[in-house]
Parts: C-alpha cells; sequence; structure tokens
C-alpha cells in the first residue's frame, strides 16, 4: 500500500458521475430526449462526503483505517464556521504548504504540470448542504450509465490519471 489515512465519517451527500458517462448521457439525449427539456446526469450512488474521500483512498491503494475515525462536524457547526473558514487568507495558507508538498510529489515521481491540486472557497458549499441530483429523468428515456457506482468510477479514474502522471502510480 502507499501509506495510511484515517477513516473519514459524515458530512453533506453528493452523488457523482464519470465523464464518461456525461459525453454518452449528452450525445444520448441529443437522440433520445425531449427538445428544451433538462436532464441531471448523477449516478444513484448517495454518499456522504467522507466516503468519496475514503473510497478514492482504497482505491488507491491506501490502507483506511478503522481507528482513528475522523469526523466532519454535522451542517450546522460547519456553517457557523464557515465565515471564519472561507477567509482568502486561510486557502493561500493551505495552498501554500500543499503546493510546495505538490512540488517534491512532481519532482520525486516525474508527475506533470498538468494538475496543481488546491482547495479553493468554492468547495465550502458542499461542507454545509447536501447536493444530491435526481437522475430519474434520464433514467427514464433509457439512459444506462457504465459506471453505476463511485468506487467503479474512480477506480479508471485514478487508473488515468496514472498513466496521464498526474498522481504517482498506486
Amino acid at each position: 500500500t502507499l501509506g495510511f489515512s484515517p477513516r473519514l465519517s459524515g458530512g453533506p451527500r453528493t452523488n457523482a458521475v464519470h465523464a464518461l458517462d456525461v459525453a454518452r448521457a449528452a450525445l444520448f439525449v441529443l437522440k433520445n430526449g425531449e427538445d428544451g427539456e433538462i436532464y441531471n446526469v448523477a449516478n444513484d450512488d448517495v454518499l456522504p462526503f467522507s466516503e468519496f474521500f475514503n473510497v478514492a483512498a482504497e482505491e488507491y491503494g491506501m490502507n483506511v483505517l478503522p481507528f482513528p475515525t475522523v469526523f466532519i462536524p454535522p451542517r450546522t457547526i460547519m456553517q457557523k464556521v464557515l465565515p471564519i473558514a472561507s477567509r482568502p487568507e486561510l486557502f493561500q495558507m493551505l495552498n501554500l504548504g500543499t503546493g510546495l508538498l505538490w512540488k517534491r510529489l512532481k519532482k520525486k515521481f516525474g508527475l506533470t504540470d498538468d494538475l496543481t491540486p488546491k482547495i479553493d472557497k468554492e468547495m465550502m458549499g458542499y461542507a454545509v448542504r447536501d447536493s444530491v441530483f435526481d437522475a430519474a429523468k434520464l433514467s427514464a428515456v433509457g439512459f444506462e450509465y457504465t459506471f453505476n457506482t463511485y468506487r467503479s468510477a474512480i477506480r479508471d479514474v485514478l487508473d488515468w490519471y496514472v498513466k496521464e502522471k498526474w498522481i504517482p502510480p498506486c
């Protein structure tokens, strides 16, 4: 394994979709959808934010430890912390630290400059509210996903990132 990570627990819920399924859905709707209609594209695999992290870490080859568990604070607490946590100075410091670490990883593993991880203020909305997208309308016209679960999608994404030298090999 590539190391270990604490298990996260809780957080707002959301669902995701693989880029391939987004492209496939767009083509499908052009042929099979109704003109002027809006179709959400997201799989039915609704997970708390913590599970997105845990699954990605596991699929990447990290050992996600059962203890200690890091609990993501409830929405009510996050809403109170958000005004403080959304200050630009905090993001500058976080991104400075992660930028230095990323620079070392790029050099060590010969990664490209195509990916620059950073933490954005805009991501904070996902810390305080569910963002679940209902794609039943798309399914009702017959669309079927290539990647039905986040786990199956993230494995494919991680493999592609490694192949493109965006992240170190697992």
